[in-house]
Parts: structure tokens; C-alpha cells; sequence
């Protein structure tokens, strides 16, 4: 009897266990479900000049950007690694603010906070919260009233971060991120 019972218990835990497992397998973990069936992508990580149509993605390079957008207004050590490691700088221009990595110049962040940037999928500052769900999809994250989407690549532990805060149902900020690796 005691063996039954242990027997049965045993095989609870197997059923609970596999059932978790499917359940989890079967969604993309940290990929926003858009409505538009498009998933989220790595391209989604960046800004792009409405006037010159350029675009400054994510994990891009920081020369380029200072080539078409000239000299930024303030640079500004964040980190500074030592024997090798990372430099991070802060480069603020009139409308964004990148953050970039030396010695390779990779760009890891980004925060439009003025009109004459887009997301690449049109979203800009001033943009109501309803459009950035229609383009978007449901976020994956909701926390004070700002939508968050992360996109944690399969083969990878690093989670793009793309944020839309909010300020009276309009976006006010763009700020798409990258872990250093």
C-alpha cells in the first residue's frame, strides 16, 4: 500500500514536470507575441534619421553615426576598464544620446528623446501607447505605465531591451539597450 502510494506520487511529479516543460517550450521566452505576426528581431534595435534615413542599430559601430551626425554636443567616460578590457563613453547629440564601447567603437545603447528619429518600425517620440502595440504586439514587460519588448536570442543569454516610456498615453522616450558581453 505504501508502495502504491509512493508509485502514484512519483508519477504526479512526472506528470506536473512534463507539463511545465511542454508549456514553456511552446512559447518564445522573452519575445513579445506581436499581433501583426511579426516576430521581434534584432533590426528592431535601432533609430533611424526620419530626414537622412539613416540608421544607427544596435551592436552597429559609433563611427559611422559621428560621420553623418558631426561632433556630439558632451562625451563622457561611463567605465573604464583596464589591461584590455572595455572603455564605455556617452556620446549626447541634440536628440539621442548612444552609448558605445572602445576599443571596437559597438554601439550599446540608445535613447531618442526628441522628434527626427523612428524605430524601424515607425514609432517616434509623440507616438500614442496604441500605435507601438499595433506595431509591436503585447510588451513583454508593463511596468509604470511604459512598455518594454526583449528579445533573448535562442542561442544566447544577452536580452535586447526595447523601451517606450510613456508619458500621457504618448511615447516621450526610445531607449533600446545591450548587455556588455
Amino acid at each position: 500500500m505504501k508502495r502504491r502510494w509512493l508509485l502514484a506520487g512519483f508519477a504526479l511529479v512526472v506528470v506536473c514536470a512534463v507539463a511545465v516543460v511542454v508549456y514553456f517550450s511552446s512559447r518564445t521566452i522573452g519575445q513579445a507575441a506581436p499581433r501583426n505576426g511579426r516576430p521581434l528581431e534584432l533590426s528592431d534595435f535601432a533609430a533611424v534619421d526620419t530626414a537622412k534615413d539613416f540608421r544607427i542599430q544596435l551592436e552597429g559601430k559609433f563611427a559611422p553615426v559621428k560621420q553623418e551626425l558631426g561632433t556630439p554636443n558632451e562625451v563622457t567616460t561611463l567605465s573604464h576598464g583596464g589591461g584590455g578590457a572595455l572603455t564605455v563613453y556617452q556620446a549626447v547629440f541634440p536628440e539621442l544620446t548612444i552609448q558605445y564601447a572602445e576599443p571596437d567603437g559597438s554601439i550599446l545603447a540608445i535613447s531618442v528623446r526628441g522628434k527626427g528619429f523612428r524605430t524601424p518600425r515607425g514609432i517616434e517620440v509623440g507616438s500614442p501607447e496604441r500605435a507601438v502595440e499595433q506595431a509591436y504586439g503585447a510588451p513583454t514587460y508593463r511596468f509604470q505605465g511604459n512598455l518594454q519588448y526583449v528579445l533573448a536570442p535562442s542561442e544566447q543569454i544577452d536580452r535586447y531591451q526595447l523601451t517606450f516610456v510613456i508619458s500621457g498615453s504618448r511615447v516621450s522616450t526610445i531607449w533600446a539597450f545591450v548587455p556588455v558581453q
